[in-house]
């Protein structure tokens, strides 16, 4: 939903990614073990770090990882908190927080709503009362003093940075028609617009840029439609495709599960993990920005949580007994044969639902985003092709990938020869309209298809007669502006 803010890009080019998924692990162990106990966490750890969209992104220098290890950090020391209202967990978690919010904007949107969840669901809890009308006052002291620290963390991650505004920049219009004209509100309201620094300015125009983002919405494709905007049912439709069947299945039980239980007859930590991913879903879906299951990643490690709930509670089936642990261990061991299989194609990894041809549903980072450059390599050598042509979507420079003789190939204006084309340029076209630029290559039958990602074609000098689609050549989308 929103792009990367400071810290985590500056730590995905120094560190790396990989600590960031170890420390989402050891939060989901933690978090599974409190509430379901050890088979519990380990159910939860096992679902988790065998999940390809998951292992997909932790190998990319993106900052998605780092939102999901921040964010479910700061989910568990707000659990915490709410158990027992410490100063030291209220500095935990107003690091945690702090931490989430530099790693991405997302963070914004995602704490606030998901935070709420987790309150509702503390306070219907029954053994929360005996609690509450002893500590509110030191858990309000408590909270402040995390309010506090995640502001200056916050703001030490933007190197204590601070704007002095100009004249032509002070809201005086404003301020007048606030609080008037006139009067001493109006006289500090003036003071402050003019002689007080606005901390940490890049955060104000980064969260400004990205609200903007959000209403032109990005270049979106789904179900062989593209368009500028997107879809209220993208995020539950990648999500379905896009997750291991056994997961979803388990995740389905635990859910099902927590809803007959309901507030009083389940754990409340274990049926706050399931209203914070209903919460962050629901968040997600109106988003204008489409860019694949990335942007909600961290609902993974709250679907682990359900997901080892429900495998808890098949592997108790009373009658016949034998049958829930089989089950269980089947679908674990499908989770894990899952991941093997997908080995080393994480980031492109569909489950069944999306059929053999997923580029029908789904492109851009779901399924494309340049990973199989150096397969494209390997492929032309063995064909000794010498030159061709290329749209590739990616951001790496080909002039350095020992590729042969290229030229790029412009959109609307067919060639011959051999042509090189990533899916999401083929189905979706370019990233603004109007899209399809590259239609007139599907009446062709590719070639090769080079890893997951890019099609390779040989146009005759003729063209391409027309032919009836196969699997193999998508079905060209409908356009939709």
């Amino acid at each position: 939903m929103l792009a990367a803010s400071t810290l985590g890009t500056s730590l995905s080019r120094g560190l790396g990614i990989l600590p960031f998924f170890i420390f989402a692990t050891v939060v989901v162990w933690s978090w599974g073990r409190e509430a379901l106990g050890e088979f519990g966490g380990l159910c939860a750890v096992l679902l988790f770090s065998t999940l390809p969209p998951v292992l997909g992104n932790a190998g990319l220098a993106t900052t998605d990882i780092v939102l999901t290890a921040t964010f479910i950090a700061a989910s568990l020391e707000l659990m915490h908190w709410l158990q027992r209202p410490t100063y030291v967990r209220g500095c935990l978690l107003g690091f945690a927080v702090a931490l989430s919010v530099l790693s991405k904007f997302s963070a914004l949107l995602f704490l606030p709503v998901c935070g709420m969840a987790m309150l509702v669901c503390y306070l219907a809890s029954k053994d929360r009362r005996p609690r509450l009308s002893r500590q509110w006052r030191s858990g309000a002291t408590a909270l402040a003093l995390s309010g506090m620290i995640a502001l200056l963390v916050v703001w030490g991650g933007y190197r204590f940075s601070d704007h002095r505004t100009d004249k032509a920049e002070r809201p005086h219009a404003v301020i007048d028609r606030i609080v008037g004209a006139n009067g001493v509100l109006h006289d500090v309201a003036y003071f402050a617009a003019e002689h007080v620094p606005i901390p940490a300015p890049e955060l104000i125009k980064g969260i400004e840029y990205q609200r903007l983002h959000n209403s032109n919405g990005s270049a979106s494709y789904l179900f062989g439609q593209a368009r500028q905007g997107g879809w209220w049912y993208f995020y539950p439709i990648v999500l379905a495709i896009k997750t291991p069947l056994p997961f979803l299945i388990l995740s389905a039980i635990g859910l099902f599960s927590l809803a007959i239980a309901g507030f009083r007859g389940a754990d409340w930590r274990v049926l706050a993990a399931a209203a914070m991913a209903v919460a962050l879903l629901l968040s997600a879906m109106p988003s204008g920005i489409d860019l694949g299951v990335r942007l909600i990643l961290p609902i993974y490690p709250l679907l682990a949580i359900v997901a080892a709930f429900g495998a808890i509670k098949l592997w108790n089936l009373a009658k016949p007994k034998f049958l829930g642990r089989a089950l269980v261990s089947a679908l674990l061991l499908w989770q894990v044969v899952s991941c093997l299989a997908a080995h080393p194609d994480y980031l492109s990894y569909f489950n069944p639902f999306a059929g053999s041809s997923p580029e029908r549903i789904d492109v851009g980072p779901d399924l494309d985003w340049g990973q199989d450059l150096f397969r494209l390599s390997d492929e032309l050598r063995a064909r000794h092709i010498t030159s061709f042509s290329i749209a590739y979507l990616g951001s790496a420079d080909l002039t350095q990938q020992n590729l042969p003789h290229f030229v790029e190939l412009a959109p609307f204006h067919p060639v011959t020869g051999w042509i090189a084309i990533s899916l999401t340029r083929l189905m979706r076209g370019d990233t603004n309209p109007p899209y399809y630029g590259y239609s007139w290559l599907r009446s062709c039958k590719p070639v090769a298809r080079v890893g997951r990602s890019i099609l390779l074609y040989h146009v005759p000098a003729g063209g391409c007669p027309s032919r009836a689609m196969t699997e193999t050549s998508p079905k060209p989308p409908s356009t939709v502006t």
